[in-house]
């Protein structure tokens, strides 16, 4: 998984920077889907869903939107 190796290389991570990719990730995800209904799904990548993220990973020390990101 990308984040992952980010930490292990120790690269700088950003808030925007993981939302951008989840987003695109998404967008690949749901572009392949032949399942009609998958157009219906959506994801935004909300402040919320981050910190969530951000603790399922154990990414202390980001930083957030407009500030220099730091590695964990």
């Amino acid at each position: 998984m990308w984040i992952e190796d980010n930490k292990k290389r120790i690269m700088p991570m950003s808030q925007m920077t993981i939302q951008k990719v989840s987003l695109s990730i998404f967008e690949n995800m749901k572009n392949g889907d032949t399942d009609e209904s998958a157009e219906d799904v959506t994801f935004h990548a909300s402040r919320g869903w981050f910190e969530t993220f951000k603790n399922r990973f154990n990414l202390h020390n980001l930083k957030m939107k407009g500030e220099e990101a730091s590695a964990d």
